[in-house]
């Protein structure tokens, strides 16, 4: 994980730059310096470069430079400080965040403009540029907008407090150290206690993103226990009274957290993590763009043909359970009557179907035009909607209601551990089947098989299947 975790920093620092660079390039040609002082500054560096090394370079190249450099050294700043790279990092708050990024900003670009001798400039567009890198920084930044709200990175909320001791001593501290986080509820491990049936247990009624274990050592007797909490494919903190022996931590897998008090092991099980999942959220961006591009005339098409049929809202919000069991609303196109979902229990007797599954082949809630919009999956377009959002992603298991999490099996949960999608090894293989053994069996191929190749086959297979069962 920690390959992946400087891999992922490096890409963000490149990225940051490209970025930055663009930005600088506008401000300083076009905002800050005027033509005459470009022009100087300019000759004055090619001068040294003729007088020192006997040789020159062209405008268009050390301006190049010159931007690149200024560029990098913001950046550098910033990079090094530890604000921007270190998401384990605790800030007393996000205000003192904001305002040392403020400052180093600041202070760098004022250097750059001094050292570099670029004068008269606007005062104006100097304060804008002032205030505005360092949004760059904020918006790349491991809890920005960038990760969170396009790459959807996880950023867990909620956690169960799991404790191998007597007391809770630990609880004062981790709650300063775990800042702005939710404690759900807390669990004493007994002898009796079996601790990951419990944990699988409460995800059917309670939504946690991660776990935090107090523990005073890890040794041979408990090791197989956190091992087997790893099933959860769910982060986990461990705080330790004891140094652990680093045979131990490669058996977990785990990297140890900066701390000046406590021995902190942080244990990352999640499937869809780091590089790969970069990639594949590259890749539902690209595709759930490209769809909303492509569909938009047909989805108003659609939009206006359902709207004309009982002058209700073509499009539902359906709530769905997300990946850790988070609650979502999905997108489809209406093809039933209103208000189906809430009819929905009245018809529990007639279910065909076992399991969290619903289905009835002659669903009296269908409205009777609309059933070539389901019969050609058309009612699904609007999820690429949730796809773009990071809510779901072009494949995945099915997402099914928040209640049906309750008709779980203990071991189906684990479908809650990545993200829900519109397509799946489930859609290409036996897509007609209402079977929920089927739907888990498939499932837990992908999860325990996934990678980004896989996803590709998928997407690719897909139309076709969708074809062959028109």
């Amino acid at each position: 994980m920690e390959k992946y975790t400087k891999l992922k920093e490096f890409l963000r620092f490149l990225t940051v730059n490209f970025c930055l660079y663009f930005f600088n390039f506008f401000s300083f040609k076009y905002l800050l310096v005027n033509q005459e002082n470009y022009i100087n500054f300019i000759s004055s560096i090619n001068f040294d470069l003729i007088r020192f090394l006997n040789f020159n370079l062209s405008y268009d190249f050390l301006y190049f430079l010159f931007v690149l450099s200024m560029s990098l050294f913001v950046s550098l700043i910033i990079f090094f400080s530890d604000v921007f790279t270190n998401p384990y990092k605790k800030l007393d708050s996000k205000y003192n965040k904001y305002i040392k990024l403020f400052q180093l900003t600041t202070l760098s670009t004022v250097l750059i403009l001094y050292f570099l001798r670029v004068f008269n400039l606007s005062r104006f567009n100097l304060i804008i540029y002032f205030f505005l890198i360092p949004l760059i920084f904020l918006f790349f930044d491991s809890g920005g907008i960038f990760s969170q709200r396009i790459l959807r990175q996880h950023n867990p909320q909620k956690y169960i407090l799991i404790n191998f001791k007597k007391v809770f001593s630990k609880e004062v501290y981790m709650n300063n150290y775990l800042f702005n986080k939710e404690l759900v509820k807390k669990v004493s491990v007994t002898p009796q206690l079996n601790l990951l049936d419990e944990l699988i247990g409460f995800q059917k009624y309670i939504q946690f993103d991660f776990l935090v274990i107090t523990i005073e050592e890890i040794n041979k007797n408990n090791i197989n226990l956190l091992v087997n909490l790893t099933k959860l494919k769910k982060p986990i903190y461990l705080i330790v009274d004891k140094t652990v022996e680093n045979d131990i931590i490669r058996k977990l897998v785990v990297n140890k957290l900066p701390d000046n008090f406590l021995n902190i092991y942080f244990i990352n099980p999640i499937v869809q993590d780091g590089l790969q999942f970069l990639i594949k959220r590259s890749i539902d961006l690209a595709i759930s763009t490209f769809g909303i591009v492509l569909f938009t005339i047909p989805m108003i098409f659609i939009s206006l043909f359902i709207f004309a049929q009982d002058r209700h809202n073509p499009i539902v919000k359906i709530p769905r359970s997300g990946i850790f069991g988070n609650n979502f609303e999905m997108y489809k196109f209406r093809t039933m009557k209103p208000n189906a979902h809430k009819n929905r229990k009245t018809l529990n007797s007639e279910n065909q179907r076992a399991g969290p599954l619903f289905k009835l082949d002659n669903d009296p809630r269908i409205i009777p035009r609309l059933k070539w919009i389901r019969v050609y999956s058309l009612d699904e377009l609007p999820q690429l909607f949730n796809v773009f959002k990071g809510e779901m992603s072009i494949v995945g298991p099915r997402p099914l209601f928040a209640e049906d999490l309750q008709k779980f099996r203990d071991e189906e949960t684990i479908r809650l551990t990545v993200l829900p999608g519109m397509t799946g090894l489930l859609q290409i293989n036996n897509r007609e089947t209402q079977d929920f053994n089927d739907w888990f069996y498939f499932d837990k191929q992908y999860i325990d098989n996934w990678s980004v190749l896989l996803d590709i086959k998928i997407i690719l297979i897909t139309p076709f299947k969708i074809k062959s069962s028109i």
